[in-house]
């Protein structure tokens, strides 16, 4: 085993390899913080329009908190109730009891989606936006794969 030999380091050559680690541990850090900005999670509200849907506009409500998400974070879920004389509105504020997240706005007379739809956009703080079908039920990773770039 000819190629073992004791090395012996200058007290410059250790200054440099101490420099060097010292450097190496504040990039990680630098690095760490770059990438939980780049990790950020996105943000979206989802919103549903709906009319007379107490069918299932308590299903879908549960839907959607039941998602599992990862890259997505779901900030608010806005029901519009178009009118609606059913029991949606009583449903959709159970909901909006139990978690703060969802919030209803119930539009007195019938104006149809886009009315709905517009009503919405003026109100949603997210940049992104999913609209919900309210007589629809997502799978568990719908929203997540319908976000995904």
């Amino acid at each position: 085993m000819g190629f073992l030999r004791e090395t012996r380091l200058s007290k410059e050559e250790k200054l440099t390899i101490e420099e060097n680690l010292k450097w190496q541990k504040k990039l990680k850090l630098i690095l760490k913080k770059i990438l939980k900005k780049i990790m950020k999670k996105l943000s979206i509200t989802i919103g549903i329009c709906a009319y007379n849907e107490e069918k299932n506009i308590g299903f879908l409500l549960q839907s959607l908190l039941n998602q599992h998400l990862q890259i997505v974070s779901i900030d608010e879920i806005i029901v519009i109730s178009d009118g609606s004389t059913d029991g949606t509105n009583n449903i959709a504020n159970d909901f909006c009891k139990q978690d703060k997240r969802i919030k209803l706005v119930e539009l007195k007379y019938r104006g149809g989606k886009a009315r709905a739809i517009n009503r919405l956009l003026k109100i949603a703080k997210s940049k992104y936006i999913v609209l919900e079908c309210a007589d629809t039920l997502p799978g568990p990773e719908t929203i997540e794969r319908l976000c995904l770039p």
